[in-house]
């Protein structure tokens, strides 16, 4: 909004009513520009707000193509940080109080337009419309700093939780597996005592990239703590396939820490499958974690699976997971699986 300007959407479907909104705002507008966009339906004000740029709605509550709050719901759905105020001719308390529990701002009564004052209700509701929308931008960015990593900027173990039980419902629904995988860097601590904290920095936020980088679309990865890492597969296939997603993840982090630091940096990985490791995320990272410290005390290079967990072999004697949907028969084939 600048100083001396104002664009407003006026909703009105009555021709009258709207040019009584419109004198009166022309009766106020000593001191400000009035940009008067009107629509008359509220598609036709959906269309208006899809060029976005306006500091406040005047909405009347009776249009051809709804009434009431749902007009309400409907504008602030397409405009969620635009002030709103009613233009009205009712004067009952208890729908006054509905409307406001809507996020309208204000209201003005239509008999009371030419009585002046119109302008400087609409600038009170944008000014509680953009008190709104700073409270709102801090609390996500509050919710945004509980929920990830300072230093990687990754999701933190509680954004963990919140993304596997929606995956794991997701599975349950679809009938696919999922996979939980745990990273550890093998020698962390003396390149740490070796080179400082800020190397030890650069490394944890080196490989948070280059776990981003290295995973499939729409998995997710978290710092768990420390230099602990835990990527989060869904949907994924079988056993194989996630061996071959974690062992990529792994050379990339390699590679990248090849890149920027200045000694190599092993890493150790185990992995856990839903159903067949377990049904919670904390049985399911407590078996990829048992897994992972396999994998360091062989060091080889590889990552390992849970031990536990139905298994078949194949003619080749490699290990399959067998997993079941919610009904306990095997689910189809997923097509979205991905390597």
């Amino acid at each position: 909004m600048s100083a001396d300007r104002l664009r407003l959407l006026l909703v009105e479907d009555n021709p009258a009513d709207a040019r009584l909104t419109r004198a009166a705002l022309e009766q106020d507008a000593a001191d400000v520009v009035i940009d008067l966009t009107h629509a008359d339906t509220l598609a036709g004000a959906r269309a208006s707000l899809e060029e976005g740029g306006f500091d406040a709605i005047l909405l009347d509550l009776h249009l051809p193509d709804g009434s009431c709050i749902d007009c309400v719901r409907a504008m602030r759905e397409n405009a969620p940080h635009t002030a709103i105020v009613i233009v009205t001719s009712m004067r009952d308390e208890a729908f006054v109080l509905s409307a406001m529990s809507a996020s309208v701002q204000d209201y003005v009564v239509k008999d009371e337009l030419l009585a002046g004052g119109l302008i400087r209700d609409i600038r009170r509701a944008i000014g509680r419309q953009a008190c709104l929308n700073r409270l709102r931008e801090d609390a996500e960015r509050a919710r945004q700093h509980a929920l990830h990593d300072a230093l990687t900027g990754l999701p933190n173990r509680e954004l963990l939780t919140e993304c596997f039980d929606m995956a794991h419902a997701r599975a349950e629904r679809d009938g696919h597996s999922l996979a939980i995988a745990w990273f550890d860097l093998d020698n962390f601590k003396r390149l740490n005592d070796t080179h400082g904290h800020a190397t030890g920095d650069s490394a944890l936020q080196a490989v948070a990239e280059a776990l981003r980088r290295s995973c499939r679309l729409g998995d997710m990865i978290a710092r768990y703590g420390g230099d602990e890492f835990v990527a989060l597969l869904a949907p994924i296939g079988d056993a194989r396939a996630v061996e071959a997603v974690v062992a990529r993840m792994m050379t990339g982090v390699e590679a990248a820490a090849e890149r920027v630091l200045p000694e190599p940096l092993r890493v150790s990985a185990g992995y856990a499958c839903w159903p067949a490791h377990g049904s919670s995320l904390t049985e399911l990272l407590r078996k990829a974690d048992a897994a992972m410290y396999r994998a360091k005390a062989d060091s080889d290079g590889r990552p390992r699976m849970a031990e536990t967990g139905a298994m078949r072999h194949d003619e080749t004697g490699a290990a399959t997971l067998v997993t079941a949907g919610r009904h306990g028969h095997a689910p189809r084939p997923h097509r979205g699986a991905r390597l």
